[in-house]
């Protein structure tokens, strides 16, 4: 992989009245900044579980296989804890 650029980043929306999160990495950003950088975002949101989260990966030129998919699950569970978790992930 070459070195990163200015464009190397992700872009991370939430909408509180549709409890819609939108996360579009783009670029070469390793797939360990990309979770770390997902996890800080969402610092600023309130009971992010309760919202529905949107992924688009098109524009993202690293692979990111099932042990980063591991990984951002457990960050994820650890997020949301004990709440029950009804909101859809596409």
């Amino acid at each position: 992989m070459g070195q990163l650029t200015d464009k190397d980043r992700l872009i991370f929306m939430a909408h509180s009245d549709l409890r819609v999160m939108v996360l579009r990495p783009v670029g070469t950003l390793s797939p360990e900044d990309l979770i770390e950088q997902f996890f800080l975002s969402l610092k600023r949101v309130e009971r992010p579980w309760l919202y529905h989260r949107l992924v688009d990966m098109r524009r993202y030129d690293r692979d990111f296989g099932a042990e980063h998919v591991t990984s951002l699950a457990k960050r994820w569970q650890a997020v949301r804890g004990r709440h029950s978790c009804y909101a859809h992930v596409a």
